[in-house]
């Protein structure tokens, strides 16, 4: 199949009525082939007056459509570049984003790609006005937002640093920036390498609200913002640096809930005769401190490296946690962890998690037999310089 750059004959293709029938041509074929040269060759046969590089660009975009409906919350008739379907916000951060801007009327935003952040705060906001550089996704966009019904959204061909004066930024409330963090076509975390770069931003939110949406991993650290860690089923989606706001220092926030964490409490001293194993959200660990999460919880670390908790306690379930109840730990030693899957009757359906340990969980199950029937939990980790394994059971999640 083709690339997913499009020539101005296939983007005009796109916006045509011809492509709204090609669209379900599509997928009509799509249901009773899910092959995408079956279906070049069976739309061939049905379009025959279209060109097969139309052909095949509208192949690639039905399915990055197709692909984009349960992630973006745009129209179904949304177009889309490569690019900026990887780097649009899911539905979910669309709208806490739009929700943390809400009650700023003019937004400015800088980078809008496929627009899911655009109509989600367009929804809220008595204007938006977006720059995207890239020619293909400005003209994208402006048919996002038209498909969304939207008139308060203004779409500039042109790069952020085109509106980063302190006389641009006078006809704006808030700023929403979603930095392209792509370098020669590979990820960074480096803020520097972002385009726009985050210090750019970090001069306009010295006269404008500002949120900008980073990796998880960004190497940001600035004392005046906030960050936000933003946890979508059960990964961490991304970081939110913030200024201007009235959030916490540092927190955790589910895109679909809203729910928030931030750290409180300091760290526990010790516990005696654990029972328990917290695992935290990946975007309660990125917050750095979890410590402070644990304590909440009377849990210390299994080790001070690693982001396993020990409690002596059945923890509160919450959706920032798993907990294990512990049947046994053991040193990782081959034969006696053997004997304790046989002793434990953990079956084929056992987990195997692992954190700071040297084997894959591939790897660990490769080397034991799980004969039983129950689905037990083996987490593998260290303690101090010593390899270790717990054997668990999952207490059921909320």
């Amino acid at each position: 199949m083709m690339g997913y750059t499009y020539t101005a004959e296939q983007r005009a293709f796109f916006e045509a009525e011809a492509f709204a029938q090609f669209r379900l041509a599509f997928h009509a074929i799509f249901e009773k082939y899910a092959d995408p040269l079956r279906i070049q060759t069976r739309l061939r046969s049905d379009f025959p007056s279209l060109p097969p590089e139309l052909i095949s660009a509208g192949v690639a975009q039905c399915l990055l459509q197709q692909r984009a409906v349960e992630k973006t919350g745009l129209p179904a008739q949304a177009l889309y570049t490569r690019e900026s379907f990887e780097q649009a916000s899911s539905a979910a951060t669309a709208r806490l984003h739009a929700s943390l801007l809400h009650g700023h009327g003019r937004i400015l935003e800088w980078c809008g790609g496929a627009g899911s952040d655009t109509v989600a705060i367009a929804r809220h906001a008595g204007s938006v006005t977006v720059f995207e550089a890239d020619a293909e996704a400005a003209s994208f966009l402006r048919h996002n937002v038209a498909a969304a019904g939207l008139a308060n959204v203004t779409v500039v061909e042109a790069l952020a640093e085109s509106a980063a004066s302190p006389r641009d930024l006078a006809s704006f409330d808030a700023l929403f920036a979603d930095p392209s963090r792509r370098r020669e076509g590979r990820r960074t975390i480096r803020g520097e390498q972002y385009s726009p770069p985050v210090s750019l931003c970090l001069q306009a939110s010295e006269t404008l609200p500002t949120i900008v949406k980073t990796a998880p991993a960004s190497d940001f650290e600035e004392a005046s913002w906030s960050r936000m860690f933003v946890a979508l089923g059960d990964e961490c989606k991304e970081q939110l640096l913030l200024r201007g706001f009235d959030v916490p220092a540092v927190c955790a926030v589910d895109a679909a809930s809203g729910e928030r964490w931030t750290p409180s409490i300091e760290a526990h001293e010790a516990v005696e005769s654990p029972k328990y194993l917290i695992e935290p959200h990946a975007a309660i660990i990125r917050t750095g401190a979890v410590q402070a999460y644990f304590a909440e919880y009377a849990a210390v670390p299994s080790d001070p490296m690693i982001a396993y908790g020990l409690s002596a306690t059945l923890p509160r379930l919450t959706r920032w946690h798993a907990v294990f109840e512990i049947l046994d730990v053991l040193p990782f030693q081959r034969t006696r962890v053997q004997e304790a899957i046989r002793l434990n009757g953990f079956g084929p359906l056992t987990e195997i998690k692992k954190r700071g340990f040297r084997l894959l969980p591939e790897e660990v199950r490769a080397m034991f037999r799980f004969d039983g029937t129950v689905a037990g939990v083996l987490i593998c980790t260290r303690i101090q310089d010593e390899h270790v394994v717990y054997l668990c059971r999952r207490v059921l999640e909320l």
